[in-house]
């Protein structure tokens, strides 16, 4: 197909890409052909290209996850310093 990225012969780690089978109901079938037609590559690299933006979001998305959670810790921590820094008897 014209215009269509080749293949490459080895990923990042070095292996070779694999060939597998998948059945796709009809309607997501046509919907990935338009849009592998309308970004000009084969039906096979749409789905890799999706696939791989796929997978780069769930990894930036774990991250930010795992951000989250250590700030909530910092929180939790910065919380109960404060409290046992606190006056017990503010009113004396």
């Amino acid at each position: 197909m014209l215009g269509e990225t080749p293949v490459p012969k080895t990923d990042q780690d070095g292996d070779p890409p694999v060939q597998i089978l998948l059945r796709f109901p009809v309607g997501l079938r046509r919907w990935l052909e338009k849009k592998a037609k309308d970004n000009g590559r084969s039906l096979n690299a749409e789905v890799v290209d999706r696939l791989v933006k796929s997978k780069a979001n769930l990894d930036a998305f774990q991250q930010l996850q795992e951000t989250v959670e250590q700030l909530c810790e910092r929180v939790e921590n910065l919380e109960s310093e404060s409290h046992s820094h606190s006056d017990p008897n503010p009113d004396r």
